[in-house]
């Protein structure tokens, strides 16, 4: 098991991290909220793997995918990854909701830092993901009951993935300051 401490003090005064945290989970579950609220708390670089990606190929991911297909989008997911994560500098990461789902991508963020599993159950998914239907493409077609089928099978393919985390952390009921306050405490404790 990684050793995983926040013992070093910033200029400002703030731990900071010693190793990479990567939060993972479904969409909706608020890896890029939580990952720049516990990046700012603790002074460390923030990257959201997606809009990584479109700086990298200058697309957005939803045409990545139409234009380039996923298996391209993957291909370049794990070459983003591995390019942010290789610097010294220890950084707080919100992984793409498929991002584990490639075997390699799993095993390096494993090995190289505490990756942490945002869990969210399927009705507050559906209900934080119809407000922002619009703005996610892979679900924007889906309403209703169709978009929470479409929920429990895409959450249903990934959830192994998700569980291999070395914390679970449920986002549902808990207010953002308090998750992002048991994040500190969980990559604390690594």
């Amino acid at each position: 098991m990684l050793i995983f401490e926040v013992k070093l003090i910033n200029i400002m005064g703030r731990k900071s991290l010693k190793k990479h945290v990567f939060l993972t989970g479904y969409m909706g579950s608020g890896k890029s909220t939580l990952g720049a609220l516990l990046a700012e708390q603790t002074a460390t670089p923030f990257y959201d793997l997606d809009k990584e990606i479109e700086r990298e190929d200058l697309l957005s991911v939803s045409d990545i995918f139409k234009f380039r297909g996923e298996e391209y989008f993957r291909i370049l997911e794990s070459e983003v990854l591995k390019k942010l994560t290789i610097n010294s500098i220890p950084a707080v990461f919100a992984l793409g909701g498929g991002a584990l789902t490639q075997a390699e991508n799993l095993k390096f963020v494993l090995n190289h830092g505490v990756l942490i599993y945002l869990e969210t159950s399927i009705p507050v998914l559906v209900q934080r993901l119809t407000n922002e239907s619009s703005s996610r493409p892979i679900i924007s077609k889906y309403k209703g009951v169709e978009l929470k089928q479409f929920i429990e099978t895409h959450l249903g393919r990934r959830s192994k993935d998700y569980q291999k985390a070395h914390f679970t952390i449920n986002t549902d009921q808990i207010s953002i300051s308090k998750i992002a306050n048991r994040l500190i405490e969980v990559t604390n404790s690594f």
